[in-house]
């Protein structure tokens, strides 16, 4: 840092990764050295980017997340759906095309740390053993990346109720129009434009009353970018009517009907009216199947245990994700996929075998153990035996119940909200916010966890430190686990709130080692 001219970066490692249409996306992965030295310098450009970011971004944030975002979208819907369009907006090659030299001309970092930053855009990437230069953009996966991502696009929203202004009279972006009341008689009325941006990363959505206004709105947004080295894509960019179109975000899609029949259960409290449907994009539910169906065929000569430890994680990830609004119909699909996967994969491993010797070795089991009070699980164990299932037992999870179907109004920000970023002192507010609806998603078991956190004041009862940290970007909910202090093997109670303290997964995992090479019983 004090010789920033002699300090020399090293190219970055260039890999490709699938992308969700088939296609593949370059990511920059850059030495160990330089992470480092990106993570110090952007510990000083993100307090300044936090400050002056839009309101409604919420991709690559503290304290915010892709489902506040669809939050607030599913917030934007609410009624009026005659009168609703979206600019539903692809930047083209975002990283890829950002201008270096606006970067250096704005960003608010001083000389130094503007060195190192020109160094690391205009550091190159190998591939195939081949070194290239870049000229413009920023690798992916930079640590610094999102941060410059996310000030390049800071003033969208500014742009946009600007570009509105010639036409509205007022503040609060009212336009005038005239019309005739039932007796015939001209009318004057000032409707609200209904104007609003919600961005994620470089994905956004464009909200307005009319096509006209979004057109308008379109020709001064891509002016913004183009300032910026970057420009819509014509065949990806569109407006679309929210009453005749769907509106694909984040992989989820808000349809409206007129009419939702009965057999559309997974809108059941709309049936017979009208109204807009929030639930998973039915590609994203093939991508998962296809992917968990490869698992499968790729460990038939894996043992059960270990298969269901791979399949898990992945499980628990999607449906995390995947359970907002009308998800439930959705979930089952993939739930019923295990259920087949599961048994095709018995079956190929045990050619020789029954039904009912298949059935009672892999789902229901000798000991009647149960998973979420169910009995009819499919389950592996670490044993060295195959005739038993005694060791340590897993289970598969269930994509239907791990986590309650929620209502995306959980995580919406409220308005008074909006301003207060990550150095706020007031941010504690919109954790709570997002802790509270996490907690809620986990159905029994997460109500008990804020039962605990409030009854520990955020504390874990091994470790002595928090809980949650106010520094994590997500919230992971997962990481916290309860601990029953008297064992259940040994007669202590499930479900008495006495009786359980929650600690962090890794904390748990400690305290059971200890149990079994120390057996001297209950953790204290």
């Amino acid at each position: 840092m004090n010789r920033p001219n002699e300090y020399k970066v090293s190219p970055t490692k260039q890999v490709y990764i699938p992308k969700a249409n088939g296609g593949e996306r370059p990511l920059g992965i850059p030495t160990i050295a330089d992470r480092c030295l990106q993570s110090l310098v952007k510990l000083i450009l993100e307090p300044v980017t936090e400050t002056t970011s839009d309101h409604f971004s919420f991709g690559f944030r503290k304290n915010r997340s892709a489902k506040n975002a669809l939050a607030e979208i599913r917030y934007s819907l609410k009624g009026d759906y005659e009168n609703k369009f979206a600019l539903d907006a692809d930047i083209k090659g975002f990283f890829d095309n950002i201008s270096h030299d606006w970067i250096m001309s704005n960003v608010p970092l001083n000389p130094v740390c503007k060195i190192f930053l020109n160094k690391w855009l205009k550091a190159g990437f190998i591939y195939a053993d081949k070194y290239e230069t870049t000229s413009q953009g920023t690798p992916h996966g930079g640590i610094i990346s999102p941060v410059i991502a996310n000030f390049v696009l800071d003033g969208l929203e500014t742009t946009v109720y600007k570009a509105i202004e010639y036409f509205t009279k007022s503040k609060a972006r009212e336009k005038t129009v005239r019309y005739k009341d039932n007796e015939g008689t001209t009318q004057i009325r000032n409707l609200s434009a209904r104007i609003k941006v919600v961005r994620y990363a470089d994905d956004f959505v464009i909200f307005g009353r009319s096509r006209r206004m979004l057109q308008i709105v379109r020709n001064d947004v891509n002016d913004f970018l183009k300032t910026r080295g970057v420009w819509l894509s014509e065949e990806k960019t569109k407006i679309i009517n929210l009453k005749t179109e769907p509106l694909h975000f984040l992989g989820y899609v808000f349809k409206y009907r007129d009419y939702w029949k009965p057999n559309y259960g997974f809108v059941k409290e709309h049936i017979g009216g009208k109204a807009i449907a929030m639930y998973p994009d039915i590609k994203k539910v093939r991508s998962i199947i296809a992917r968990l169906r490869k698992i499968y065929r790729e460990n038939t000569n894996n043992n059960s245990y270990n298969l269901i430890a791979k399949l898990n994680p992945i499980i628990r990830g999607w449906s995390n994700y995947f359970n907002l609004g009308n998800s439930s119909r959705y979930r089952d699909y993939v739930r019923q996929a295990l259920y087949r996967f599961s048994w095709k994969w018995a079956f190929k491993k045990h050619p020789r075998w029954g039904k009912k010797r298949i059935a009672k070795f892999y789902f229901k089991g000798d000991d009647g153990q149960q998973f979420k009070k169910r009995t009819w699980v499919f389950r592996g164990s670490n044993s060295r035996y195959k005739k038993n299932m005694n060791g340590k037992k897993i289970f598969l999870v269930d994509p239907t119940n791990i986590v309650t179907t929620m209502t995306a109004m959980e995580y919406l920000i409220p308005k008074s909200l909006k301003p207060i970023h990550a150095f706020h002192s007031e941010k504690e507010k919109v954790v709570q916010i997002n802790l509270k609806a996490s907690l809620k998603s986990q159905g029994y078991y997460g109500s008990m966890k804020e039962k605990l956190m409030k009854k520990q004041n955020g504390i874990c009862s091994v470790c002595n430190n928090k809980l949650i940290r106010q520094d994590q970007e997500t919230l992971l909910i997962q990481d916290l686990e309860i601990h029953h202090i008297q064992p259940i093997r040994k007669k202590g109670e499930r479900h008495k709130i006495q009786n359980m303290t929650i600690i962090h997964k890794w904390c748990h995992k400690k305290v059971h080692s200890v149990e079994s090479h120390s057996n001297k019983g209950s953790y204290k």
